[in-house]
């Protein structure tokens, strides 16, 4: 617990925690850290010593089972190859509540609200039934890098008579219960069911390498964007293997345990630059959709495509740097026109069909979007060489697709699929691509994502629908605005020759030859214009080559204008793309400028917000100290600043007997164990004090009846807001001769206290100790006596009169 609450009251990671304090928790620890005071790692030790008080004090051990790790993170096994795993504490129950950053910032005491109202549903704040509460606290410290305000709320587990709070499916629960706050409060939490859930998370150090490198993003990104692709765009496993390889990514199996022919899971990684190491990336820790099992829903299962996919993976997992494939297959193939018209079918069947799906058949819609989503990163992988509306659209989608493994169920054979759609968008660079095809596949995946925008509103997600919307329907309208328009692409076929058998036979070969170079270029390609510029070079040396004299001049001269011909359309093809993606970046980097200037502006009125509030803050706080102080100077010239403090300990000291009584309003057993065991405990305490002699406590006494009175007026102000009540200046008055006899009857006993000898100092010390005691058990026995008489009657805390004060400050 205090390791946590150092964490939250700290400076963070980056430094960005500002203004650390309480909204709300348990009332004994708001009585003294309440009020929006900042926290410093002092006061977040003392909180974290009183929300473990009841573990300690009952000597409850809360733990739970977990995974053995080495110093890397591994997970170590025994000899039998099983995972070891080891008992570790976990009494503290931590999560955090945050809003969307367009929702704002919320005021403390509405944050206090919505805190309190968590922990009573969750179940931690004890009920009706007799169950004891759990403490808690509620922290706030500024919002989180992406503009997120939010709150974290920290629980002990064991409760305040010593029994164990219930955990078992508390996430599912704190889901629910966000819902219902969201809908109370017309807010939007994050992390609430019916709602897809969150991305994987990126580690500081994978920012950090990206950043280092000169990357806009890290590799788990682009990696997941390449999967995404290969996956949607194949039609088995194998495929997958050898399309994933094609776009240069290293790939490699994970056989399961004890076993060298099943494949249970894959990890990805990109090329390393010469000198570096490889960074392994499981699918899984890319994203909960992409897990082997998961893709393979997507494929049909028949023996003979598992037994073509175990041989790819064996030929991956043997050499995953120099791999080949064993069995090329449609991927090598660019789609015919016939092809991409097919495709575009496909896709308005499937969004024809999804009409009739309704918005709760979540696996039908994650399926759907998971789909869409990977035709959209096979086109940024062939457009965009740096991310752009087109990887930011394929994220976008897949948010709607992480579900757990659970909830999604294999696709039907029957189904319409995108898979075709990202197939010919894997292709949509090469040259002899018809640009009417293109923009009628793209229009039909702009449809579906609008579908599944609507089945967002219908569901009412709205935060998700106008995510879809600003994505999809904004910026991907700019990039389908700039494609080549229909008819503006031409290509000059080839004319149609009788070669001989012999030339047959030698063209054939060279088409195989060129085929296999394609393949091996798209293996190492690193994005659509150097894919272009490449590929136009080794057709125009291929043209000059066939041109050299074989196999014969008739027939060199028409392949060479054939071959001519479709450099110039790879050329034309590369040009407007090209100029299409300088604009967006140009767009892009002007929306960014203005974006920035505006949040700058924003910010500078919010800091001079903050500071007009903090101003007249400050001069309503002195105005109510120069009116108690000239109250106090109207009735008693001489200033008594140690009174006053005295004065406030006593209400802090009623506020504590309330809360303390009001704990003990339980006559059961249980109870009276309690308190017999506080009452020893209480009694070995005072021995221990009596041992060690009590000037030191005689001299804390005095040196706190000198605290500041900026400091007195703080705490008053703290139990005004906490408890609504603050003691008025008339009741002051009246307490002033008191608070002057106590001090006068301190003094008197220190000057009689120094007068004794040291064996008789510690007599008296053990005197006015078991003195203290008895009056202790005296009280206890009267509260106990008093709420036995008053059960059911309403409780009224009973109150210390002035005299009994008075002879207690005298003892």
């Amino acid at each position: 617990m205090s390791g946590l609450m150092s964490y939250l009251v700290g400076g963070g990671k980056t430094n960005e925690h500002t203004e650390q304090h309480l909204v709300a928790g348990d009332p004994s620890i708001m009585a003294i850290h309440g009020g929006g005071a900042v926290l410093d790692r002092a006061a977040a030790l003392e909180i974290a010593k009183s929300l473990d008080r009841p573990r300690k004090f009952f000597g409850v051990e809360v733990t739970r089972l977990a995974v053995q790790k080495d110093a890397e993170g591994v997970a170590q096994r025994d000899s039998s190859g099983a995972i070891l795993k080891e008992r570790v504490p976990a009494d503290v129950w931590h999560c955090s509540l945050s809003l969307a950053a367009e929702e704002g910032q919320l005021s403390d005491e509405k944050w206090g609200r919505i805190a309190t109202d968590f922990v009573d549903r969750m179940g931690f704040a004890g009920d009706e039934s007799g169950r004891a509460g759990c403490r808690w606290v509620a922290v706030r410290h500024g919002v989180s890098k992406n503009g997120n305000d939010h709150i974290h709320i920290a629980v002990s587990l064991v409760r305040e008579d010593g029994t164990k709070a219930l955990v078992h499916r508390d996430f599912d629960r704190s889901q629910q219960v966000s819902l219902e706050l969201e809908r109370e409060h017309g807010l939007q939490l994050s992390n609430q069911p019916n709602r897809e859930l969150g991305e994987r998370g990126i580690t500081p150090g994978a920012r950090e390498s990206a950043s280092r490198r000169g990357q806009v993003e890290v590799d788990a990104h682009r990696l997941e964007r390449a999967v995404r692709a290969a996956a949607v765009a194949s039609v088995g496993e194998a495929e997958f293997v050898r399309r994933m390889r094609q776009s240069g990514v290293l790939i490699r199996p994970r056989y399961a345990d004890g076993r060298d022919d099943v494949i249970a899971g894959y990890s990805v990684a990109l090329r390393p630059d010469k000198g570096d190491t490889v960074v392994w990336h499981g699918g899984g820790k890319l994203a909960r959709d992409l897990t082997l099992p998961e893709l393979r829903k997507g494929w049909p299962d028949r023996p003979e495509t598992a037994t073509d996919a175990a041989a790819e993976w064996r030929t991956a997992g043997a050499n995953p740097n120099h791999y080949q494939p064993v069995k090329p297959g449609r991927e090598t193939a660019a789609p015919t026109p016939e092809m991409w018209q097919q495709y575009a079918r496909d896709l308005a069947r499937l969004q024809e069909q999804m009409r009739g799906v309704p918005a709760g058949d979540r696996d039908a819609w994650a399926r759907v979007a998971k789909e869409a989503s990977g035709a959209f990163a096979a086109w940024s992988q062939r457009m965009e060489t740096t991310p752009g509306p087109l990887a930011e659209a394929s994220r976008s989608l897949a948010r709607s697709a992480h579900l757990r493994a659970y909830e999604t169920k294999p696709r039907p054979v029957s189904w319409p699929s995108a898979a075709g759609g990202a197939a010919v968008l894997l292709h949509a660079t090469q040259a002899g691509k018809p640009a009417q095809e293109v923009l009628l596949v793209l229009r039909e995946l702009e449809k579906l994502s609008r579908a599944l925008r609507d089945m967002h509103q219908a569901a009412g997600d709205a935060r998700r629908a106008r995510d879809i919307t600003a994505t999809i329907h904004e910026r991907l309208r700019t990039v389908t605005q700039q494609s080549p328009a229909a008819g503006t692409i031409t290509v000059t076929a080839p004319p149609a020759v009788q070669l001989t058998a012999k030339q047959q036979a030698f063209v054939d070969a060279w088409r195989q030859e060129r085929t296999k170079q394609l393949i091996q270029m798209n293996y190492h390609a690193d994005g659509c214009r150097e894919t272009l510029q490449r590929a136009a070079r080794r057709d125009e040396r291929n043209a000059e080559w066939v041109a050299s004299g074989r196999p014969s001049p008739a027939d060199a001269a028409r392949h060479t204008d054939a071959l001519r011909a479709e450099a110039a359309a790879a050329k034309a093809v590369w040009k407007p793309l090209d100029q299409a993606h300088t604009n967006n970046l140009a767009r892009l980097e002007q929306s960014a400028t203005a974006k920035a200037q505006a949040d700058a502006a924003a910010i500078i009125a919010a800091e001079e917000r903050v500071s007009t509030a903090g101003v007249f803050a400050k001069r309503s706080a002195r105005a109510d100290l120069a009116a108690i102080r000239a109250e106090r100077q109207a009735a008693h010239p001489t200033p008594l600043p140690e009174g006053r403090h005295q004065l406030e300990q006593w209400v802090y000291a009623d506020t504590q007997h309330i809360v303390q009584a009001a704990r003990n309003n339980e006559p059961t057993e249980l109870q009276r164990a309690r308190l017999a065991k506080e009452q020893a405990a209480a009694e070995a305490a005072a021995a221990a004090k009596a041992e060690s002699g009590i000037r030191t406590s005689w001299t804390q006494t005095v040196e706190q009846m000198s605290v500041s009175d900026h400091e007195t007026m703080r705490r008053i102000h703290h139990n005004q807001r906490t408890y609504g009540r603050l003691p008025p200046i008339e009741s002051a008055r009246q307490e002033l001769p008191h608070l002057e006899q106590r001090i006068h009857n301190a003094t008197a006993a220190m000057a009689r206290f120094d007068t004794l000898q040291p064996e008789q100092q510690l007599t008296a010390a053990v005197k006015a100790t078991k003195a203290e005691q008895e009056r202790a058990q005296a009280n206890a026995r009267a509260a106990h006596e008093y709420t036995e008489q008053n059960r059911d009657r309403h409780w009224t805390p009973p109150t210390q009169s002035n005299q009994e004060r008075d002879r207690g400050y005298e003892r």
